[in-house]
């Protein structure tokens, strides 16, 4: 299995890129190792002589996305700076969201989930938040850019059927009516820096003095 292995140039980063495109078009609920063994031009047996299982192909996966992550220089004001990561990370969610989708339920190497910790938190500290105002921080942005992730990956396939409910539907709900036709289509880009704007306004507040 091995010479067939090497004979095929069948290598792990080949296999991971290959998983990510594959679960990127179909989703984890598509992902088989036959059909990842198709996109390879090999048998699906090939693909054990380099991961013992479905599973640590996945968790692979999720730990190359992780890596996707481009971190910009460390350099400016702590606000421009978390902005900066929080949109290096939309940006990955954006190219990869099926594989981005995986991230959020596998387990990651430390060795690539420690360096975007270590982006945020070294611009938290500059900030002057009090150490547990850090810490809330960090997970607010965090929790804020996988929920958002995951919400611009669903709503904007829904977002193209959209219709806006009947006057006779409407007629109902008087505060929606007004500004029922302002909320379609979503503007994801505005929503996002909106977002990101009262985040770190509200993190502020609590910074001392720099």
């Amino acid at each position: 299995m091995a010479k067939r292995a090497q004979k095929s140039g069948l290598t792990p980063d080949r296999i991971i890129t290959a998983a990510a495109g594959l679960l990127n078009s179909g989703g984890v609920e598509g992902f088989s190792m036959r059909r990842l063994g198709g996109e390879l031009g090999v048998e699906a047996m090939a693909l054990y002589h380099h991961f013992p299982d479905k599973d640590a192909i996945l968790d692979a996966v999720a730990d190359w996305v992780l890596r996707q992550i481009e971190l910009p220089p460390a350099r400016g004001g702590w606000k421009a700076r978390l902005a900066s990561i929080c949109r290096s990370i939309r940006r990955t969610g954006q190219q990869h969201p099926e594989a981005f989708r995986l991230l959020m339920t596998r387990r990651t190497k430390p060795a690539s989930a420690l360096p975007v910790m270590e982006h945020f938190l070294a611009a938290l500290v500059e900030s002057g938040l009090p150490p547990r105002r850090q810490i809330d921080a960090y997970h607010s942005l965090t929790i804020f850019l996988r929920g958002f992730a995951l919400f611009e990956a669903e709503a904007a396939a829904r977002e193209a059927d959209y219709h806006l409910p009947g006057a006779d539907v409407l007629a109902e709900f008087p505060t929606v009516r007004v500004i029922a036709d302002k909320l379609h289509p979503i503007n994801f880009d505005r929503q996002f820096e909106a977002n990101l704007d009262a985040l770190l306004a509200g993190f502020a507040t609590y910074a001392g003095p720099r």
